[in-house]
């Protein structure tokens, strides 16, 4: 999913290799295979028509016909692994012809390490996963006598995703069936195998798994077993009766040295394949329901389950040494217990179970199992310890014991079975996890993880800072809480259930621990269990607050965080446009100001007498107006921008409209305008809190607008009503219309109709925009709208007051 969020990308798809190179299965993200068979028989198509370029390190191009894409898109493949093709195969589509964005190129090339051990990863997890389930299945299953072999079947069944899973028990050298999730086999004929009896005779008598791809395919069997099979001697059927080529994987189960059964499955052609990670985990149980289905005590006289498990196992027993005193010895090991020692094992058997241990790790292991022991439980565990190596390194493992008494003599004499897994690679994939957080609190990025209630599980240094919460209160704290509107948790999780369980760069206001509100932008993910179901969230979040203010201010939309080089340009073309105001500014106060010096120089000079200059002085005034309300703007603007608080009053906007119409008398009468303020309506309607000059140049501008746009000999009105919404103030004129996509950008900054242009080409665009800001900072609003009054098309602007902050007055 994150590939496809890269530049370019229209949908990525990863291919995960087996340990022979061979396609194992596929997933994807906005992009799927156009399958002419099944998934596994595109995989291998595609593999085969790419060939030897598989083995490169570079882009190559992939051919339409494997996916469904337009004809104008394309589509690259790029090997990942050490060496190259050997994990896997990344593809990725474009939304052109074109070649592959060369930033996305090179960061996923850059990746190919991280992305190869992230499919190594998956696989190995889904392991461990099945080893830690088929523990607890053995458990169960162990734990009773009475065996029921039919459901243990249908558990394996579901374990691997098989669609058929047979268990064959050796009876005189002949295996036969024991129990099929397939309730027809064996109806018609018993069934029983020979050693080299095709694929199950041939397991059962090598001792060795096996793994196929297609069992309807004579020469893979060849290649792989070593013998000729025309047909299945006892073919199985799914769930629904149907026989169809499978893929098959059997392991035996040993016990003395011998197969003493064998556990087969199968998966429907074409579904992704079995692995070699999934052969180790089933031969690990295998092996572990061969010794269990023998004698118990043949387990201890003979090398039993303890040959062919991929993990360490050892049996361990109490002897007394020369002097009397009790020593716990190895007595067996298996070849898992040699590598992960770094001991042959006749050098393992008869050694002192101490010295496998790391110093002081004995003794806690004794004590927990001497505590079972005298419980009478028969296991203890599974326990995190150390081992050490003959090298004397220290191992990291996870240790589960099984106790087993033989009370026939006296005293009871007790063996334990300890089977260890090497956990340092998981401690290693800990630390990177560690790594990667301690970047992402560098970066102030925080990753969270959740239950499926939304119960945080773990909080990471990051979010206590951004959200004021302390790490102690955040652990087993409600997500919900944390959103603006607690309901938006699940709103979330229905819309990333709609998109495959995942969502992308989602922009939501969070609370604090104070109260006040932040943005935050990130990731969430649903995470699932093997069996699909929702068992928590995890996710990723920045503090976006000041991104988001600031696109605010740049009049950019606020419902998505813009990239870095998207909002450079925004500031570059912001930082213009203040210079183009400038410039106009300037423009704009050359005049007024070139009158006001011309007229004082001229009286100065004599050229102009006392009566004159009484007569010229109302048209210079208006231009001082002119000036001081240009520079006030300047003003107001920068108090806006800064967000500067202001004290509020009582304000009456009738007084104010016509104090404000007195200074535009010299104009109003220089295009032979009328302003009529109907006063009785704004006294009766409005009374507002709020700041009065900010008010006051909110009228200047939108009286100053409407007399350079009025036709000369028309009237102006400003007047209150009550509307459902609240109380407004209007002011209409009659001028040239304005179309509706103007009407709704003329509030937006620097925005001027090409008319508006024609007619003066030097204005700001900046009035009505302030008018906005000062509007929406007394929580109103402004709106322009296009209205008939006495037969006549008008502009009429309403500014629209809250309940709460307009308030009529009173009449006794």
């Amino acid at each position: 999913m994150l590939i496809a969020g890269l530049s370019g990308v229209q949908g990525a798809l990863v291919v995960a290799f087996d340990e022979k190179g061979d396609p194992l299965t596929s997933g994807a993200h906005q992009l799927d295979f156009s399958y002419e068979g099944t998934q596994i028989e595109t995989l291998f198509a595609l593999c085969r028509e790419l060939g030897s370029r598989l083995r490169c390190s570079e882009w190559m191009p992939v051919s339409l016909r494997f996916l469904r894409l337009p004809k104008s898109s394309s589509a690259f493949a790029l090997p990942v692994g050490d060496p190259p093709g050997s994990s896997g195969l990344v593809i990725v589509a474009c939304d052109s012809p074109g070649p592959l964005a060369r930033s996305t190129r090179d960061s996923l090339r850059e990746c190919r390490t991280l992305l190869a051990a992230a499919i190594q990863s998956s696989i190995r997890t889904e392991a461990w996963y099945r080893i830690e389930q088929l523990q607890e299945l053995a458990r169960r299953t162990f734990q009773d006598l009475n065996w029921d072999l039919k459901a243990l079947t249908q558990h394996l069944a579901e374990l691997f995703h098989a669609d058929v899973v047979t268990i064959l028990l050796e009876e005189r050298d002949e295996l036969h069936l024991a129990s099929s999730t397939d309730q027809s086999l064996g109806r018609d004929r018993p069934v029983i195998y020979r050693q080299g009896q095709g694929l199950t005779g041939f397991i059962f008598e090598s001792g060795k798994a096996l793994r196929l791809s297609n069992t309807d395919d004579a020469a893979e069997i060849q290649r792989v077993a070593g013998i000729k099979r025309e047909r299945p001697l006892h073919p199985e059927r799914d769930a629904e009766g149907r026989y169809f080529t499978w893929q098959f994987l059997g392991v035996p189960m040993l016990f003395g040295g011998k197969a003493v059964g064998v556990i087969r499955m199968g998966r429907r052609g074409g579904s992704a394949r079995f692995t070699l990670e999934d052969e180790k985990a089933l031969q690990f149980f295998a092996d572990l329901l061969g010794a269990a289905l023998a004698p118990s005590w043949s387990l201890l006289l003979s090398r039993s389950v303890l040959e062919s498990v991929s993990e360490a196992i050892a049996v361990s027993h109490y002897e007394r040494d020369a002097s009397g005193a009790k020593v716990r010895r190895i007595v067996m090991a298996n070849q898992g217990a040699e590598k992960l020692l770094g001991l042959p094992e006749s050098e393992l058997q008869g050694r002192d179970a101490r010295t496998i241990y790391a110093p002081g790790e004995y003794d806690k292991i004794r004590e927990g199992l001497s505590r079972a022991i005298s419980e009478g439980r028969s296991e203890y565990g599974p326990v995190p310890s150390r081992m050490q190596r003959a090298d004397g390194a220290l191992v990291p493992v996870v240790i589960s014991y099984r106790i087993l008494a033989n009370r026939r003599i006296s005293p009871a004499s007790f063996y334990i079975i300890g089977l260890a897994r090497d956990t340092s690679e998981s401690e290693r994939l800990a630390e990177r996890h560690q790594s990667m957080l301690e970047l992402l609190d560098a970066i102030g990025v925080v990753y969270f993880q959740a239950d499926q209630n939304g119960i945080t599980l773990e909080p990471t240094r990051t979010e206590p800072r951004i959200t004021g919460y302390s790490l102690e209160e955040l652990r087993g704290f409600p997500r919900e809480k944390l959103y603006l509107d607690p309901r938006e948790r699940a709103r979330l999780l229905d819309r990333a259930r709609e998109h495959q369980g995942q969502l992308t760069r989602e922009l939501q206001q969070m609370r604090r621990k104070d109260g006040s509100f932040f943005w935050a932008e990130g990731d969430l993910r649903i995470v699932n269990d093997a069996e699909g179901r929702e068992i928590g969230l995890e996710g990723f979040y920045r503090d976006v607050t000041d991104r988001i203010l600031l696109q605010g201010f740049l009049n950019e939309d606020t419902k998505k965080v813009l990239g870095e080089h998207e909002l450079f340009a925004r500031l570059k073309a912001d930082a213009e446009f203040h210079l183009d105001y400038l410039i106009s500014l300037g423009h704009q106060l050359q005049t007024p100001l070139g009158s006001l010096i011309e007229t004082l120089r001229n009286f100065e000079k004599g050229v102009m007498n006392q009566r004159q200059l009484a007569e010229r002085l109302p048209y210079v005034i208006g231009q001082a107006v002119v000036c001081s309300r240009l520079v006030r703007n300047l003003s107001y603007m920068d108090k806006i921008l800064r967000g500067e608080p202001f004290q509020r009053q009582a304000i009456s906007l009738a007084k104010l409209a016509i104090e404000t119409k007195l200074d535009f008398l010299h104009l109003l009468r220089e295009r032979r305008l009328e302003l009529i303020v109907d006063d009785e309506s704004i006294n009766r309607h409005l009374r507002v809190q709020g700041h009065r000059e900010m008010l006051r140049q909110t009228l200047v501008n939108l009286i100053d607008n409407a007399i350079k746009y009025s036709l000369p000999g028309s009237t102006i009105h400003i007047r209150a009503k009550v509307w459902p919404q609240g109380p407004t103030l209007e002011i209409s004129n009659y001028g040239f219309p304005i179309s509706p996509e103007d009407r709704k950008q003329m509030f937006q900054r620097g925005f001027r109709t090409k008319r508006a242009q024609a007619l003066i080409p030097h204005g700001t665009g900046l009035g009505l925009w302030l008018v906005r800001k000062i509007v929406e900072a007394h929580d109103a609003s402004i709106r322009c709208h296009e209205v008939i009054e006495d037969g006549q098309k008008r502009v009429l602007f309403r500014i629209t007051f809250p309940h709460s902050t307009a308030r009529p007055r009173r009449h006794s």
